[in-house]
């Protein structure tokens, strides 16, 4: 392999990383606030995560109902090509590694609702735990120092009240 076709090889190698990235942002974030919520966490609460996060599983989603491939398996499809080898997937990169990873074949239906029923989770999440804006000195405090946390009406998640 040439010196070019490393280079593009390790661009499209990148591009992976960065895409895995992404998709573990969105699976584990979902995760993270639900973790956050009960164990006390205040940044799993904080509205410029909760609008990143809510806002890359919109962006999948809106990909998905409008039948277009990921950008980034588009922009690294290109940079494999560049580099003398085949694209790296056939369909989707989620399609895949859903195929690669737990054997499941899936077809873009099939996809379409895991999608959708993964945004339904965000937004559920959304409303049953809210995001909340600091108050002014509360820095890298994540529980409160004397008493039992605010919950809501259950008591299950700190900072929520009915």
């Amino acid at each position: 392999m040439g010196t070019r076709q490393a280079f593009y090889q390790g661009l499209a190698d990148a591009v992976l990383l960065t895409h895995g990235l992404f998709v573990a942002f969105v699976v584990l974030g979902l995760a993270l606030i639900w973790l956050g919520a009960w164990r006390g966490w205040s940044w799993v609460r904080r509205p410029g995560f909760r609008a990143l996060h809510t806002g890359a599983m919109g962006y999948v989603l809106a990909l998905t109902l409008a039948g277009r491939v990921c950008p980034l398996t588009l922009w690294e499809d290109h940079l494999r090509a560049l580099a003398g080898g085949p694209e790296r997937y056939p369909g989707s990169f989620l399609q895949y590694w859903l195929d690669r990873l737990i054997y499941v074949e899936a077809s873009e239906s099939a996809l379409t609702a895991a999608h959708l029923g993964f945004m339904l989770a965000v937004l559920l999440t959304l409303w049953l735990i809210p995001p909340r804006a600091r108050p002014a000195g509360d820095a890298g405090k994540t529980r409160p120092q004397k008493g039992p946390p605010e919950g809501d009406a259950a008591g299950c998640f700190p900072g929520r009240s009915p």
